[in-house]
Formats: C-alpha cells, sequence, structure tokens
C-alpha cells in the first residue's frame, strides 16, 4: 500500500533527524500525528488491524466517558463496537496499554 510506504519514509526521516516517534497510547492517541516536546506521538489508527473506525470508536469511547483506567476497562467499554478480538490483538501487540502497567 503507498501510503504505507510513505508514512514509514516520513517516520525514518524524522528519526534521522533525531526526533523521537512515539509508539501510540491508548489514552493520548488521536486519529493524527501529534506534535509533542519529546517527538511525534504516532496515531491509532496507523496500527495493523485497527484502521480509521475502530480508532474513531475508541477515541469517541474515551472523550466522552474519560480515559481508560486499565486494559479491563478497555475492553468493557470498547468490545464489540467495531473492536474486536483480532484489534484487541493488535492493540496489544503494538503496546498501547504500557501506560497501565504499574511495576510499585
Amino acid at each position: 500500500e503507498i501510503s504505507s510506504i510513505k508514512t514509514k519514509e516520513y517516520l525514518d526521516e524524522a528519526r534521522g533527524k533525531d526526533i523521537m516517534v512515539l509508539k501510540p497510547d491508548i489514552n493520548k492517541s488521536s486519529n493524527q500525528y501529534i506534535p509533542k516536546s519529546n517527538g511525534i506521538l504516532l496515531p491509532l489508527s496507523i496500527i495493523r488491524n485497527v484502521g480509521d473506525s475502530s480508532a474513531k470508536e475508541i477515541i469517541k469511547e474515551r472523550e466522552e466517558k474519560g480515559l481508560f483506567k486499565d486494559f479491563f476497562d478497555f475492553v468493557a467499554r470498547c468490545y464489540g463496537r467495531g473492536i474486536n478480538k483480532k484489534t484487541i490483538e493488535s492493540l496489544i501487540d503494538a503496546s498501547v496499554f504500557s501506560s497501565f502497567v504499574n511495576f510499585s
């Protein structure tokens, strides 16, 4: 797909200019690239098997009912609303839930 090739080129160029590319985050990412002080936050829609419509559902849920408290809160609120098992597995593989990990 042409857009994924272009995206990879842009991200490689950003890395080449020492701009940090931040992985998508379930509570911070949108459907667009977001400039941050420490880099560029990737959109949820960039994740394979997530796509634009699933990302919009996740963002809508988050905007209407607040940030997701943990992985189980996300599944309870989103599963079945355009979010299926394959989408959740892809989100896990992309580490979007890593902000929930608490080692203390």
